[in-house]
């Protein structure tokens, strides 16, 4: 509850007294962490699983296994009703690639093969296509469809940037501030539609870390840290 708190106030308005553990948390905004949690009351296993939970290395598992753990904890009776059914990454795959993604990449494999001057300034073009689609799931649960279809633009964007600033073959890291004009893609581009307000916040949620987990895959190509916090923009769910 304390450390939510931390992550919902600004650095210059904290207490000055703050404990250094807590205080090395950067603010991340007045919304994801806005809400109060009540102090749950523990017992030994719920205890002992949180423990497990902590031990595991969470930095690599996409969001969309929110979803599945949604899906696991309600009832059986109430998923039928509501027609709360779990999505493969695969079988999401298998409807997004038909759907947009291979029409982009097709698009994209034109430019890339174009080897005229003018290439660059069609990726920059494409990029800038990318940048304003608009993405929406009616009935998007715990937004498995938005976070791989992010997932997969954003990863499509990196391949653009990789070959209109030359990554591979840069001889000094780019500073923060080019690094943070060069990703256009956003997740206020992806809207959804959710009849429960739990899944609604997974879903919100879940697009924020895949943006994180893009950031990361976009700092490591380009040789400096990317970092979209405070956060500013927001899907909207």
């Amino acid at each position: 509850s304390h450390l939510f708190e931390v992550l919902n106030t600004p650095v210059e308005k904290r207490l000055n007294n703050l404990e250094e553990d807590l205080a090395a948390f950067p603010y991340i905004n007045g919304e994801l962490f806005a809400e109060h949690l009540h102090i749950a009351a523990f017992n030994r296993d719920m205890r002992n699983s949180l423990r497990a939970a902590c031990h595991f290395d969470w930095s690599r598992i996409s969001p969309a296994v929110f979803g599945s753990l949604f899906q696991n904890i309600m009832d059986g009776k109430e998923r039928r009703q509501i027609g709360a059914h779990y999505t493969t990454e695969r079988n999401i795959l298998k409807v997004i690639r038909p759907l947009f993604l291979d029409d982009l990449r097709y698009e994209f494999d034109q430019i890339k093969n174009d080897r005229l001057a003018r290439r660059k300034a069609k990726l920059r073009d494409f990029h800038e296509k990318l940048a304003k689609l608009s993405f929406l799931d009616p009935a998007c649960g715990g937004g498995n469809f938005l976070v791989i279809s992010y997932r997969e633009l954003r990863r499509l964007e990196l391949e653009v940037l990789h070959l209109v600033h030359d990554f591979e073959t840069r001889e000094k890291f780019l500073d923060l501030g080019e690094l943070a004009k060069l990703s256009r893609v956003d997740v206020n581009q992806f809207y959804g539609i959710e009849i429960s307000e739990w899944a609604a916040r997974i879903a919100e949620t879940a697009l924020w870390l895949t943006d994180h987990q893009m950031n990361m895959e976009l700092s490591n190509a380009a040789g400096n840290v990317f970092q979209r916090i405070p956060l500013r923009t927001a899907p909207h769910i």
